[in-house]
């Protein structure tokens, strides 16, 4: 129209135009060009590119998930992403083999009260708990050399994934949103859900893992069938609990834990439930990362640090008054120096057995 317009003009004005009626051609194609290409533009901001990924693995590593699923997985991680992007996004992903055909699109897990002590414990205690907890690489060795050979894992009652593998593939399981919040930006994709209702298909994956996880099952039986169910290996770090009531700190102050401790599956429990190929102990050495409710066995001056006891789940369900006055004590005896006088042997040692067994399960038939 403008370069009609300009044609229209008087002879004298035509012969002084500063543009020919192409150019003005070409800069109206640019201006509508630019009103649909140009990034500043109002509307949805786009989506990070870590997001997108995410979406893409999860759909792919849980292909009976549908968009709505996927998208209130996400929500609960804090991602905020609509249903039409979730939808593109995982149409995009080639899925060969199926991880979940155990629930329908769309359909949530019915956990009922599954699970929920312990996530409720962690969304309670679990905050700043991964600077108390932090992967100790003897313990990883032991770990991955209990795997052996397994190249798809999932990790049930992950935490905040201190001891997954980052050269394998990784599905981790963990009830607690605040320990979810917890894990470290790169970490395998995690799935809400509890170790007695497992959202993936029998077989899904070459090994099971969980790490001093099933003392806090609702109903530990039906997690460790779960574990059988999903994977031919199960790798199961657990403890003694009668070996822990025997810890000092425990005999000495806080007695009130072992009431705790001894309703809790003990290691041999747990080997015996799974018919245990193996069970290796895991001495604890004096100088431990792993802020484990005994790793400080050498190092009693710890316990005084409320951080160190807000990581110790079995400090953190034992009654507040009590757990104070066995601190007010210990104090005490470090002050004058009894404590030292009394376990002088300790001072001594490098390691320590407090009762942690690696259970190892292999069923060869299942995995064949």
């Amino acid at each position: 129209m403008l370069a009609a317009l300009v044609r229209r003009l008087p002879r004298l004005l035509r012969g002084h135009r500063l543009v020919t009626p192409g150019t003005v051609l070409r800069w109206h194609r640019r201006l509508v060009a630019g009103k649909w290409t140009c990034p500043s533009r109002t509307g949805r901001p786009p989506v990070d590119d870590a997001v997108v990924a995410l979406i893409e693995r999860t759909a792919r590593e849980n292909s009976g998930w549908g968009y709505r699923r996927i998208q209130g997985e996400l929500l609960k991680l804090g991602h905020r992403v609509a249903a039409s992007t979730i939808l593109q996004s995982s149409l995009t992903t080639r899925v060969k083999r199926p991880v979940c055909d155990r629930y329908s699109p769309g359909k949530p897990i019915n956990r009922g009260r599954l699970g929920v002590a312990d996530a409720e414990l962690y969304d309670e205690i679990g905050t700043g708990y991964s600077l108390g907890r932090r992967t100790d690489p003897r313990w990883m060795a032991a770990i991955l050399a209990a795997l052996g050979d397994s190249r798809s894992i999932i990790d049930v009652g992950a935490g905040t994934g201190s001891y997954e593998p980052d050269d394998r593939t990784v599905l981790a399981i963990e009830p607690s949103v605040e320990m979810i919040r917890q894990r470290p930006h790169g970490t395998s994709p995690v799935v809400r859900a509890v170790a007695e209702a497992l959202p993936v298909r029998d077989h899904a994956v070459d090994a099971a893992l969980a790490v001093l996880t099933v003392h806090h099952w609702t109903d530990w039986r039906r997690g460790l069938a779960e574990l059988r169910r999903v994977a031919p290996r199960q790798v199961v770090l657990a403890y003694d609990t009668r070996r822990h009531t025997e810890f000092w700190f425990v005999r000495e102050y806080v007695p009130e834990i072992a009431d705790l401790e001894l309703t809790r599956p003990s290691a041999a429990d747990i080997a015996n439930e799974l018919g245990a190929d193996s069970v290796t102990q895991l001495p604890l050495p004096w100088d431990f990362t792993d802020g484990v409710f005994p790793a400080y066995w050498r190092r009693p001056a710890a316990y005084l640090d409320p951080r160190v006891r807000r990581a110790c789940s079995a400090l953190a369900q034992t009654d507040p008054d009590a757990v104070e006055r066995g601190i007010r004590r210990l104090r005490k005896d470090l002050h004058s120096g009894r404590w030292h006088e009394q376990h002088q042997d300790l001072l001594n040692l490098d390691h320590w057995d407090a009762g942690f067994r690696l259970v190892v399960s292999y069923n060869r038939a299942q995995a064949g």
